[in-house]
């Protein structure tokens, strides 16, 4: 039962850390997409 609980805490910490991983990937592609559209001008 312990061992449950356990890997739905690892589980929940773990998607966490997915999702800030990819909103700060779609920060960074969109920064980048925004600096080549300023290059382009």
């Amino acid at each position: 039962m312990e061992v449950k609980k356990l890997d739905r805490e690892l589980y929940g910490k773990l998607l966490s850390e997915i999702k800030i991983r990819i909103r700060q990937a779609q920060i960074k592609a969109t920064l980048s997409a925004n600096a080549e559209m300023i290059a382009m001008y």
